[in-house]
Order: structure tokens, then C-alpha cells, then sequence
């Protein structure tokens, strides 16, 4: 197996093992606790959905991160994703913005040739 393609698979499930984590902490905590109806005076109901909320975030993140570091040097991607796991949002938008900006695009690969923007 060439380097490129197991360097491929290993982020593929990496990413895909991320996913599942993120969905068995959704589920089992939509089992636990159910969203609606709000119980906002329960402290167990409210501490277990805060949790999902940083699950989710981190898990969003991650991602994220995994564009950066396959767009940016390892300087940068170091730098870029630390802002983003440590700082949150709007470190993840200026790194867009920041794209956007210097790159014209935040698109990560061009349309196919035979797509419907040509």
C-alpha cells in the first residue's frame, strides 16, 4: 500500500470513528435525558446535555482541523487548529475568512469537469 493512500485510510477512520463517537454520545444521551421537553431546573438534565454541546463541538472541530492540516503547512496547521480547539468560533471563521481572502475560495477542490457551474 502506497504511503498517500494508508496516510488516506487512516484519516478515513480516524474522521469516521470521530462520527461515531459523536453519534453514540448524541444517542445515549438523547436516551438518558430527552431533549424536550426542556428540563433547564434540572441540574443532571443540564449538565449532560452541556456535555454533548462540547462533544459536538469538538467533534466539528476535529474536522475542521483535518481541512486545515491538509490545506496549511505544519506550522500553520498547528497554530490555526490550537486557535480553533482552544479559542473556539471565531478562530474557526477567521481561518475561513482568512481563506477566503488570500486563496479567492474556500472551496477544497474545483467542480468536475462536467458539473453544472461551467
Amino acid at each position: 500500500m502506497k504511503s498517500g493512500t494508508s496516510k488516506t485510510t487512516l484519516g478515513a477512520g480516524a474522521l469516521t470513528a470521530l462520527g461515531a463517537l459523536c453519534l453514540g454520545a448524541l444517542s445515549a444521551t438523547l436516551y438518558r435525558y430527552p431533549l424536550l421537553p426542556l428540563r433547564t431546573d434540572d441540574l443532571e438534565w443540564s449538565v449532560a446535555w452541556l456535555a454533548m454541546t462540547c462533544i459536538d463541538y469538538y467533534g466539528a472541530a476535529l474536522c475542521l482541523c483535518a481541512v486545515i492540516f491538509s490545506t496549511e503547512d505544519l506550522n500553520r496547521a498547528i497554530i490555526w487548529s490550537a486557535l480553533c480547539l482552544l479559542l473556539g468560533a471565531p478562530f474557526c471563521c477567521l481561518w475561513l475568512a482568512w481563506q477566503l481572502a488570500s486563496k479567492g475560495t474556500i472551496a477544497l477542490a474545483g467542480p468536475p469537469q462536467d458539473s453544472l457551474y461551467e
